[in-house]
């Protein structure tokens, strides 16, 4: 069964300006299947699962990053926190912040103090929320007539008043370069208290062509071993799980054939008892909404994992290589078949399914060379991480619920690292460094 979808614009949630609406059959239109009212409403929740945002800089996005931290500290001042519990986050901020710059090889030159300006938190303004809520939900009711399944307004007006969690920022420091100025930038924003947790990137522990170079920039196979890193500290502080080692055998050139039958595939959706923890991964160009914060919880219960979709398709963007490690062929998959876009990807780190499944294989793929950048690909006829992030929610049980939507639809904006000078300027609580 398909729907037709129709896309309403509305302003009543920062970030959702544009949302679909299920109403008929059609044909094969896949798009998460959550109506605008839901995502309203949804996106008014209090957030209460515990997000970690993980982002990552090397000397040339050290301008990205820095307006990243900004807008990050902008949208989490809409939440509705509790200020002892602020208090404390910030206190730890800080701590860890001195442990970080006193240990950090890559800021080892730059020990002296750095001047930092004072930041003040940006005001709250929670009113008239319920208002908003009731009148879109009217606007959906004239606009589409009736809507099955809504969910019940009174669940909302009884959270309102309920303090939401922060969710922390992990950042990866890959490298901030020769430059005194950008390593003194970065010391200041870890002095006030813009990152949760600082971590030096250690290249040695994984293979050779994960090394930032010029053209390759390690074919971005770090992405998935640093989203792997920051799941296993997560599961180590909560439960004493055992790390999982990351290992790839040299000799290895065809990986494992993946679909239905084998012991991979998943389905993320089937009924878990367990407190859910989300790793949000973000480039540091992109943007997000605190609706889209609040929603995302919601989504993830069901499936596990969320990604959007980038432009063009699984064609433009997967090199014959990369399948003919997994003994599979483009042809069979659909001309028209999205690419998911590696910018923003957030995975349920306690749903073991997706755990043990698409993301172990995902790292996996990042691990070997013949995998993530097979012989002849390029950023021209491939997307590395992308590229094998797709093929595996294509093969995984995601190809209905993952890569559908561009992440503006959810609240999203990717690829804003160009503004980046513009947005510092304008942030009238920006740092100050000597």
């Amino acid at each position: 069964m398909g729907y037709i979808i129709t896309k309403i614009s509305t302003q009543t949630c920062p970030g959702f300006l544009e949302v679909y609406l299920y109403t008929s059959e059609t044909n094969d239109l896949r798009i998460p299947r959550f109506s605008a009212v839901d995502a309203s409403l949804e996106s008014r929740r209090p957030l209460k699962v515990p997000i970690t945002i993980v982002t990552a800089a090397s000397g040339n996005h050290a301008c990205s990053l820095e307006a990243f931290l900004y807008h990050i500290r902008t949208v989490f001042s809409e939440l509705r926190t509790d200020p002892q519990a602020d208090a404390r986050v910030m206190d730890e901020r800080i701590r860890n912040g001195k442990v970080y710059l006193e240990t950090s090889r890559d800021l080892e030159n730059i020990r002296k103090k750095v001047k930092v300006k004072k930041v003040h938190q940006t005001a709250k303004n929670n009113s008239g929320t319920i208002d908003e809520a009731r009148k879109f939900m009217e606007q959906n009711r004239q606009d589409a007539g009736s809507i099955q399944n809504v969910s019940n307004i009174n669940e909302i007006t009884n959270e309102v008043d309920e303090y939401e969690v922060q969710p922390r920022i992990v950042m990866y420091n890959m490298g901030m370069g020769p430059s005194k100025r950008k390593k003194r930038r970065l010391k200041a924003l870890i002095e006030a208290g813009y990152i949760d947790e600082t971590v030096d990137l250690d290249f040695d522990k994984y293979p050779s062509f994960w090394q930032l170079g010029d053209e390759t920039r390690g074919e971005y196979g770090w992405k998935a071993g640093i989203i792997e890193e920051v799941t296993q500290r997560i599961l180590e502080q909560s439960s004493g799980t055992k790390k999982r080692q990351l290992s790839v055998d040299d000799k290895e050139v065809l990986g494992p054939e993946l679909d239905e039958k084998t012991p991979l595939y998943s389905n993320a959706s089937a009924s878990q008892r367990y407190e859910p923890s989300i790793v949000l991964w973000l480039d540091s160009g992109d943007r997000v909404s605190v609706g889209f914060l609040r929603w995302l919880p919601t989504f993830l219960t069901h499936y596990g994992l969320w990604t959007p979709q980038s432009q063009d398709t699984m064609r433009t963007w997967t090199h014959p290589g990369m399948l003919q490690y997994y003994r599979d062929s483009i042809d069979n998959f659909s001309e028209e078949e999205t690419n998911c876009n590696g910018a923003a990807i957030a995975f349920d780190i306690r749903n073991r399914t997706v755990r043990e499944g698409i993301m172990k294989e995902w790292v996996q793929c990042a691990l070997v060379k013949d995998c993530i950048a097979p012989e002849g690909s390029s950023r021209e006829n491939h997307r590395q991480d992308q590229a094998a992030l797709t093929y595996l929610v294509k093969t995984m049980g995601y190809i209905d619920h993952v890569c559908h939507g561009f992440g503006e639809d959810f609240g999203v904006q990717v690829n804003q690292d160009r503004y980046c000078k513009e947005n510092i300027a304008s942030n009238p609580d920006h740092v100050i460094s000597n």
